[in-house]
């Protein structure tokens, strides 16, 4: 008898993280840092979540009794996210059901958690469990076997028949087609490039040495850091949101009079001035309503 297992669930995870983050417009899930995980765990649950899902965030945070959660997140040590991110990036694995459970809320994937997953035998019942408006037609399909539970193929469903039992479809958050989920690897991904390049808001990876004459060349390019590479130039109007609880999250470069936005602290990368903290008198003064 064919067999759902927590290894399919865990790889799984995997593949919609390779998917989410890159729609991330707020840059955390491309490079997360436990920090960043820690404030996207408090945007969750400003958004409201279900009750299992507060159940999973008090046992993973250790919230006593009668502790505020949030609190309890604000208050909590970051460290405990590292794993959670080896994971989602494919560095380790893990049996650590908590730990998986978490990663799986924080990328929002659906159906969750294992145990409603692990019953999901066709695509109608994962789309309507999901309640998930960007599941599109694309989906992949997890053939699950006892010896081998292998991610296999992508396929666009063309009519409402049912998918054979004992298939997962999992779906995607853009039109993906018949394109291979990238690899996390960013060797893989950007073979024979090791360095990296500001380009206009965000960094791209690049060779550090280029054949290329360029005449006006503003910034050399620079050694990949994984973090750094995380920075991005953002757009910002009066719905932003800039705090969680009393802690920023959104960090200004002001020079001339012009007003810079940026996802992390750290240092402008077109003129390395000091990044700082947004304060509600800049908010007041320089952030305009939205279109």
């Amino acid at each position: 008898m064919k067999k759902i297992t927590f290894k399919d669930y865990k790889k799984a995870i995997k593949k919609q993280y390779e998917i989410v983050k890159k729609d991330d417009v707020s840059g955390i899930l491309a490079n997360p840092s436990p920090a960043q995980m820690r404030n996207l765990s408090l945007i969750i649950l400003d958004k409201g979540i279900s009750r299992k899902d507060e159940e999973l965030f008090r046992l993973f945070f250790g919230t006593k009794e009668n502790e505020s959660l949030k609190k309890s997140i604000e208050n909590c040590n970051v460290d405990k996210f590292r794993p959670v991110i080896s994971f989602l990036k494919d560095e380790t694995d893990s049996e650590n059901s908590i730990r998986i459970e978490m990663s799986a809320l924080l990328i929002d994937f659906k159906p969750r958690p294992y145990s409603v997953f692990s019953i999901m035998e066709d695509l109608e019942l994962v789309a309507t469990s999901s309640g998930n408006q960007l599941m599109s037609n694309v989906v992949t399909e997890l053939d699950v076997s006892e010896s081998s539970s292998d991610l296999t193929k992508s396929d666009v469903i063309k009519s409402n028949n049912s998918i054979p039992k004992k298939k997962i479809a999992i779906g995607l958050f853009s039109l993906v087609g018949a394109f291979s989920i990238a690899y996390t690897s960013k060797d893989m991904i950007f073979p024979n490039k090791e360095c990296m390049e500001w380009k206009e808001d965000h960094y791209e990876m690049v060779d550090c040495i280029s054949d290329k004459i360029e005449l006006v060349k503003i910034q050399e390019p620079k050694p990949y850091d994984e973090i750094e590479f995380g920075r991005k130039k953002i757009e910002v109007c009066d719905t932003t949101t800039f705090f969680i609880g009393d802690k920023p999250i959104v960090w200004y470069s002001k020079k001339n009079n012009m007003v810079e936005f940026f996802n992390m602290d750290g240092f402008n990368p077109e003129n390395d001035d000091e990044l700082k903290q947004i304060t509600q008198y800049m908010i007041d003064r320089y952030v305009m309503a939205c279109d």
